[in-house]
């Protein structure tokens, strides 16, 4: 049976980082056929070149040289665990009936050198940057991932006022037996101070988050992005506070790349119509750490200044405390007995303008 295209995807993957390069090659070469080949980082780079008959010669009689067809539906070996970078590479076969096969064996690296040799030395016709909506990434990125093992969510606040910036970090792991553990680490103050608590609980929150991944694809909202030839709407601009928050899906990929990966779901994917499966992950986390029971504040700073310490008659002292000078301060009043209010993005508990967890403005 002849083969009518193959495609060939080199993946490389660290702890924090992921590219992916798929490289499309029809195996019929006409006037008008090219290479393909795709890039993803933060955008997607396209490249074509150029496709020759002497290409599509030296592309086959590798295929048939390593017996690749005979190696289709085998698995690939075990990775090594120890790897800080993994590189995995697979090889899709497609013949010309329209079935088509999977090759993943480690007999694949003559194929990856060529390949890669031939998309620098042939012509480059064109390269172009796409940015792939959440709705093209749900629909057409599909990676292989082992099972989801943990989540982060992390909530940053910054602000003018010395001291106002706060870094939050909870991070649940799974440890097997329906166990998970919980750990929150907060930094804060110009220094970033840190403060954290660990503890271990009972809990389904895993099986959860496995169930949105798989319904929801959730992988390939890492891909999602936004052009930036696209004006930023003015009125988002924050000038004197900023806030935002993440969250990471970590997967157990030891027997795929050797390690566990992680994919955030960006800001980006959230724009696009992802917020409410955002708000929903954040949640879960949240429901996890009030069960732990965990509870962690900074330390209160002694104020820079204190009125009450100021001796009577001294000068200023009216002015310090709003509520008993004499002389009127238009917009400044006293806190009032009943400030607390209800965060609607994390449903936490507060006094101030913000919210002292994830950073969203008083209502």
């Amino acid at each position: 049976m002849n083969i009518s295209e193959i495609v060939f995807e080199l993946d490389i993957a660290s702890q924090y980082n992921f590219s992916a390069k798929t490289i499309t090659v029809p195996m019929v070469c006409t006037g008008d056929a090219v290479i393909t080949e795709r890039q993803r980082i933060d955008s997607v780079t396209v490249k074509t070149y150029k496709l020759t008959p002497e290409i599509v010669e030296q592309i086959a009689g590798l295929i048939a040289e390593e017996k690749l067809t005979d190696e289709i539906g085998k698995e690939a070996p075990a990775a090594d665990p120890e790897r800080k970078v993994s590189v995995s590479h697979i090889l899709t076969i497609r013949f010309e009936d329209g079935s088509e096969g999977i090759v993943k064996t480690g007999n694949l690296e003559e194929l990856r050198k060529l390949l890669i040799g031939i998309t620098g030395k042939a012509e480059l016709i064109e390269e172009k940057e796409e940015y792939p909506t959440l709705k093209q990434c749900i629909s057409t990125i599909h990676e292989e991932h082992g099972p989801v093992c943990g989540i982060e969510a992390g909530f940053s606040s910054s602000g003018m006022m010395a001291g106002s910036n706060e870094d939050i970090t909870k991070l649940v792991e799974d440890i097997g037996d329906g166990k998970v553990r919980i750990t929150i680490t907060k930094r804060y103050g110009l220094d970033f101070k840190t403060i954290s608590d660990t503890k271990e609980i009972t809990s389904d929150i895993i099986s959860k988050v496995q169930k949105i991944s798989d319904r929801e694809n959730l992988p390939a909202w890492y891909y999602a992005s936004k052009d930036p030839k696209i004006p930023m709407d003015p009125s988002m601009i924050v000038y004197d506070y900023s806030s935002s928050h993440s969250v990471t899906v970590i997967y157990d990929d030891t027997k795929i790349t050797g390690m566990k990966e992680r994919r955030m779901i960006g800001h980006v994917a959230r724009e696009q119509g992802g917020n409410e499966v955002s708000k929903m992950l954040i949640g879960l986390v949240n429901e996890a750490e009030n069960a732990s029971g965990i509870g962690i504040s900074k330390p209160v700073a002694a104020p820079l200044f204190d009125a009450t310490r100021m001796q009577p008659g001294m000068p200023g002292m009216a002015m310090c405390d709003p509520s008993k000078s004499t002389i009127q301060f238009p917009g400044i009043q006293p806190p009032s007995a009943d400030g607390e209010w209800f965060c609607t993005e994390c449903g936490t508990k507060n006094t101030g303008k913000f919210c002292c967890e994830c950073g969203m403005k008083r209502p």
